[in-house]
């Protein structure tokens, strides 16, 4: 009993310790315009720990500037492109002082704030952070949106 006690507490702990490992160094924390380029303008799927999926339109944004933010349905009736909120980059060109902000509109409005990371060598993949935690991992390539209320 005590093995499997120890087995099972290694294993998360191990699980914990990878998605650490995401947004801590050697992964390079992107300055504000890295994150303008990787977001304005494009549609961003990503993943995150607990699975959920994310899959959002992000208006262009220049500066500090916040730019509409879209839910991206499957353009029926019963799940269309619908306006969440907004998004701006927040901070200097700094790295270390640079994140990416989102408000999705309810009742009450909820904010989030958080730095981005990437891996470098020869595929680049880019993480949502708070602190040391993983949010979400980008899946995929981010794609040019087409019009953008």
């Amino acid at each position: 009993m005590k093995l499997v006690t120890v087995l099972g507490a290694s294993i998360l702990l191990g699980f914990a310790a990878e998605a650490m490992s995401q947004c801590a160094p050697p992964n390079q924390l992107l300055s504000g315009d890295e994150i303008r380029t990787l977001l304005s303008g494009k549609r961003v799927s990503a993943i995150a720990p607990s699975s959920e999926t994310w899959n959002e339109d992000h208006c262009p944004v220049a500066g500090a500037t916040p730019g509409n933010l879209y839910k991206v349905g499957d353009g029926t009736p019963v799940d269309p492109r619908a306006l969440r909120g907004s998004w701006r980059v927040l901070g200097t060109n700094n790295q270390n002082d640079s994140s990416v902000e989102y408000t999705y509109t309810g009742s009450p409005n909820l904010v989030y704030a958080w730095q981005m990371r990437k891996t470098t060598g020869q595929s680049t993949t880019y993480y949502f952070c708070n602190g040391g935690a993983l949010v979400a991992t980008l899946t995929g390539n981010t794609s040019s949106i087409g019009s953008c209320p």
